[in-house]
């Protein structure tokens, strides 16, 4: 095979590669770049992309919801061992192609805060990056950086709205996203580092406990299985 009979070969499989991908819900540009690129630039790229895909097809994820589900299985109920792998050509506007259409849409919203963290992980690394400190509150010893410090500190910095809020997704999405899906609140790394820089000495600790009378609603491990609604109504009618 020649040269030019190679190169028009890619081509071809690179055309239909890019129509298949189209069909699927994906814009196929490759000379667009982020003015800036940082990792919260491309971040925010992908966020936005994806929020233009669900709402681009959106008609269409309604329309086959049903049939998806169907295939919906708790991972309890699968056995890896019991798979059976099956090649199978998929043809265009099959059924096969639509569910594979819908569950690579679908997927844009599972995966778009699988990068963030919950509050008990960010607390667990602070204290850690802090050398595990300790205080006491009350009769109890606790660690310094615990979950009533993270909602003091989401509260300061207005990274994120108070629990039963009527816009819960008005947060600084640079340090946390709401997952409307699971009805809670990611934390990015960048929210954890800009913590460990605050935090290097007491005095922003200290501010934010300056109200002695507010410790012992939000800083006992006894909140773990609180509402949070609640810790935050403590907080506020504490601060009073």
């Amino acid at each position: 095979m020649s040269e030019s009979a190679k190169k028009m070969k890619e081509r071809e499989l690179k055309k239909r590669i890019g129509a298949v991908l189209k069909e699927q819900g994906f814009k196929i540009n490759p000379h667009i770049r982020p003015a800036v690129c940082d990792r919260q630039a491309y971040k925010d790229v992908q966020n936005m992309s994806r929020l233009e895909q669900i709402s681009s097809h959106r008609d269409f994820l309604k329309r086959y919801l049903d049939k998806a589900q169907m295939f919906c299985r708790s991972g309890n109920e699968i056995n890896p061992d019991r798979i059976e792998l099956e090649l199978r050509e998929i043809r265009s506007d099959s059924f096969e192609d639509k569910l594979f259409r819908w569950w690579n849409l679908a997927w844009w919203t599972i995966v778009a805060n699988a990068d963030t963290i919950g509050a008990g992980e960010v607390c667990q690394r602070v204290q850690s990056a802090f050398g595990n400190p300790k205080v006491m509150r009350g009769p109890k010893q606790l660690d310094k950086y615990n979950q009533g410090w993270h909602i003091k500190c989401w509260a300061h910095f207005a990274v994120r709205p108070s629990s039963g809020s009527a816009n819960p997704d008005n947060t600084d999405s640079r340090y946390c996203i709401y997952d409307k899906r699971h009805n809670d609140y990611g934390y990015t790394d960048e929210w954890v580092n800009l913590l460990i820089e605050k935090f290097k000495d007491d005095r922003l600790y200290d501010a934010l406990y300056a109200s002695s009378e507010s410790n012992s609603f939000v800083s006992s491990t006894d909140i773990v299985g609180i509402n949070s609604r609640h810790v935050d109504a403590a907080n506020e009618h504490a601060s009073k």
